[in-house]
């Protein structure tokens, strides 16, 4: 920060402030896929190119995609970045994960999932998303069973095929254990 106001205080413009700034201006969206310089959390080659293949329009696009580049993204990512939609087994998935495009991208997803939809406990999912942050896969590998039986019971489907939409889930949440992003703390710090 203290780089930029010098910056301002030489060309003597006034420093920006958030409120101010018009985040919807399309040039500078259309400038930010040009050049990963001074792209926080993009400078990086491959982020750089995930960034371009997506091409925000909004803050939340570049949260999304800086999310997808981690481990936890494995399985979804080349759909997201092709802004396809993910179409999930219920209306209800689709609504919790609508700003998403329908992915479990974040750790509040995955408390959501796991409260909305899997029927655990706010202490539950919230013990669940500390060990995916500690990365503590054994604990996360106990959980699962709980999990699975949770999405299965409150499944209006057969037995047979809520197990199988609910090993997709798994599987992401098991990705998730070698690192998802939080939306709150990290998603948003460009």
């Amino acid at each position: 920060m203290e780089i930029i106001k010098n910056c301002c205080e030489l060309a003597k413009i006034p420093y920006p402030k958030s409120h101010k700034v018009n985040w919807n201006d399309s040039a500078v969206w259309d400038d930010m896929i040009t050049s990963p310089v001074g792209v926080f959390q993009f400078e990086g080659d491959y982020s750089f190119e995930l960034l371009k293949r997506f091409k925000p329009t909004k803050i939340n696009d570049m949260s999304l995609v800086n999310a997808a580049l981690r481990p936890s993204g494995a399985s979804f990512r080349d759909k997201l970045l092709a802004r396809e939609v993910n179409h999930n087994p219920s209306t209800i998935i689709d609504e919790l994960l609508k700003e998403n495009l329908g992915f479990l991208v974040y750790q509040e997803d995955t408390i959501a999932f796991l409260q909305n939809i899997c029927g655990l406990s706010g202490s539950a999912s919230d013990n669940i998303r500390r060990a995916i942050g500690r990365k503590q896969t054994d604990r996360l590998q106990a959980a699962l069973p709980e999990i699975l039986e949770g999405y299965c019971s409150k499944s209006d489907k057969p037995r047979e095929i809520a197990e199988k939409e609910a090993k997709e889930f798994l599987q992401i949440i098991e990705d998730s254990s070698d690192y998802q992003f939080g939306w709150i703390d990290y998603a948003h710090t460009f």
